[in-house]
Parts: structure tokens; C-alpha cells; sequence
């Protein structure tokens, strides 16, 4: 300031004053953060010290420190937070916060001095970066049901945080299986689960996001749904009376999958509209691996259509095909010269079904 007295026109008096800001009383921020801000994001603030008539006070040089005084996403706050001022400011950059929430706020304190904090302002979600799979590599899952997604790949920022609205890919080429989903607010695909196939196998599905990088894989192991019905697997063929044969039954789930769990009872009969005659032999049997096996069945009497019918509770039954029974033949040789008298007496003759046969001759 210049003060000029003009007591005497020809000799004026000038007095220079420098008002210098008095001691420091407060922080004050300069530049705050921007009212939303993306998460991991790099911002910056400035902070002065005042005088208690709002000067900077330039010969400030104590530590200045940064702490969150609301932190509704549970961030943590990086990177550097205590400066040491210089000619009353410090400016600290390089600051981040990684959770996204609403209503952030910073102060800034120093000893002796009244602190000053920010106005709220709000942390979104950031560029999407990568996938977070907590989830089983390998899992199973019963033919014909879907597999439930909860566990799927969420994509998120570099903070953790769950992106929403990217395309996810999922494949199987096992079973050119192609489809494209899109993330919900959770990062998680939006679809609540993905068919799979009806036969049983191993089938690898790759999730990859439109953000890049390796897919992440789950195999899944689809396993036989429960049994529902039966089926020959060894059909019956065409015997003579009271051969033995062989006829094997297995259970099958709706989609026709071996069920190699089932244990229980299978029985095998004649149906109803084969001929009249008894099967004999082993005829109800326990299943081993999700196989009945029938290895000493045999028809007394001949007869052309036999059919089998397989039955265990619950299970569909399943009809064999048809096959044919015939007499097993028995011939009787006596050989004698011309002219001899020949008397055959009691004798009788019976085929392999235990029928009396016809006996033809000449004497």
C-alpha cells in the first residue's frame, strides 16, 4: 500500500506499507473432486492455508493430511495423503477410490489449523476390466435339467466393482452350443441358467466377456436323469424246446442314457398274446450297473411269436422281439435184415420238450 500527504504542494510525502498475511487459521480446499468420478480413476486436489482474513498464508509449511470423513462404498483412499506445504498450499495428487458409492467426502487437517472438507460428490463404476470367478471348474448337472448361472463369471473394474450391460459369450463346441448374454447390475449374466444336453457326456462351456482376455471354462458333467424305462439290450433268438438262452434288460432314463445306479428288480414274462406255453429258468433278477440279465431262460413247448415282456416297478416295461420255439427232434434206428420178425413192445418216445412223438417204421 502507498500512502502520499500533500501537506505542502511542493513537498508531498510518500509513506510504502506491505501488509503480509497474518499467521495461518485454516485449510481450504481450492480444487475440489469432480461431482462423480470413476472408479480407480486418478484425481487431484489443492489445499491452502488461510489466514483468518482469507490470505494464503505463504509461510505455512506444516503436513497437511487427507482423510475420507464419509466413505459410503467402503473404499480405500490412495495414494499419497500427507503433504508438506509449500508457500502455504500443497497439492496432492495421483488420488483414487476404487468402490462405487454416493456421497463422498474429503477433509484436510493440519495441527492447530481448522480443517476444510469437500463437498459430496460420487464414485461409478469404471471401464470394465475382467472377470471375478469364485466357481467350480468341473461341475454336474442331470440330463435335461439347466444349470443355474449364480456361479458364472461377474465382470467387474478395476476396483471389483460389477459392470453392467457387457456381452458375455458362452460356447460349447461339444455341442455347438453358442449364445450371447448380457451382464445385470450385479456383473452377472441376466439369464438365471443355460440347457444342457439330453445325452450324457462332459461338456466344457467357455465364458468370455466383450472385454477380452482368456475365457474362463466350466465342464460340466452331465449325468443320467432316474430310470424310466427298460429296454433289451440281448434280444431273445429262436431256441428248441428246453435250450437255454440269453436275454439282458437295462434302465434307461427318459433320454435314453444308461442309468448305471439302478439296482432294482426286473422280471421277465411271456405277453399276453404269445402261445400257450411256460418259461422257465431264473425269471426276476436284481439289475448290477442299470443291467438285468436273464442267462438260463428255456420253453418247454414249441410255438411260433414268443414275445417277452420286461418289467421293474415304476419303470416303463419294455417288449422283446418275437422268436420262435421249436420241437427238438429225437430219431430211433434199428436196422434188420429182410424177413425178420420185428415186435417192438412198451416203447415209447417223447421229444426235448417232453411230448410224445410218432414213431414211423417198416418191419
Amino acid at each position: 500500500y502507498t500512502l502520499r500527504a500533500d501537506a505542502l504542494p511542493s513537498q508531498p510525502i510518500t509513506l510504502s506499507i506491505l501488509v503480509v498475511p497474518a499467521a495461518a487459521a485454516a485449510l481450504q480446499f481450492d480444487t475440489e473432486p469432480a461431482g462423480s468420478l470413476a472408479a480407480a480413476t486418478e484425481f487431484s486436489l489443492t489445499v491452502s492455508a488461510r489466514d483468518a482474513f482469507g490470505n494464503v498464508a505463504t509461510s505455512f509449511t506444516d503436513t497437511l493430511r487427507l482423510t475420507l470423513v464419509a466413505n459410503p462404498g467402503g473404499s480405500t483412499f490412495g495414494d499419497t495423503l500427507a503433504r508438506s506445504a509449500v508457500a502455504g498450499a500443497a497439492t496432492f495428487t495421483g488420488l483414487t477410490l476404487d468402490k462405487v458409492g454416493s456421497g463422498y467426502r474429503v477433509a484436510v487437517a493440519a495441527t492447530g489449523l481448522t480443517p476444510d472438507t469437500t463437498a459430496a460428490f460420487n464414485v461409478t463404476a469404471g471401464a470394465a476390466t475382467s472377470f471375478l470367478y469364485s466357481g467350480p471348474s468341473t461341475d454336474t448337472v442331470a440330463a435335461g435339467e439347466t444349470y443355474p448361472l449364480a456361479a458364472v463369471p461377474t465382470v467387474v473394474d478395476a476396483g471389483g466393482n460389477p459392470i453392467a450391460g457387457v456381452a458375455v459369450i458362452v460356447n460349447a463346441p461339444a455341442i455347438a452350443f453358442v449364445d450371447t448374454l448380457t451382464t445385470d447390475a450385479t456383473g452377472r449374466v441376466s439369464a438365471d441358467s443355460i440347457s444342457v444336453p439330453t445325452a450324457a457326456q462332459a461338456v466344457t462351456y467357455a465364458f468370455t466377456a466383450a472385454l477380452g482376455g482368456s475365457p474362463v471354462n466350466v465342464t460340466l458333467q452331465v449325468t443320467p436323469a432316474a430310470p424310466a424305462r427298460l429296454l433289451f439290450t440281448l434280444e431273445p433268438v429262436n431256441v428248441t424246446t428246453l435250450d437255454q438262452f440269453t436275454v439282458t434288460v437295462a434302465a434307461r432314463d427318459a433320454f435314453g442314457n444308461a442309468t448305471p445306479a439302478f439296482t432294482g428288480t426286473v422280471a421277465v414274462a411271456f405277453t399276453g398274446d404269445s402261445p400257450a406255453g411256460t418259461l422257465g429258468g431264473t425269471t426276476s433278477v436284481a439289475a448290477s450297473a442299470g443291467v438285468a440279465t436273464f442267462n438260463n431262460l428255456q420253453v418247454a413247448s414249441a410255438g411260433v411269436g414268443f414275445r417277452l415282456l420286461a418289467s421293474s416297478a415304476g419303470l416303463t416295461p419294455d417288449t422283446s422281439v418275437s422268436f420262435t420255439v421249436t420241437s427238438a427232434s429225437t430219431t430211433f434206428h434199428d436196422v434188420r435184415r429182410a424177413g425178420d420178425i420185428v415186435v417192438y413192445k412198451n416203447f415209447d418216445a417223447f421229444d426235448g420238450g417232453g411230448r410224445e412223438i410218432e414213431i414211423l417204421g417198416s418191419a
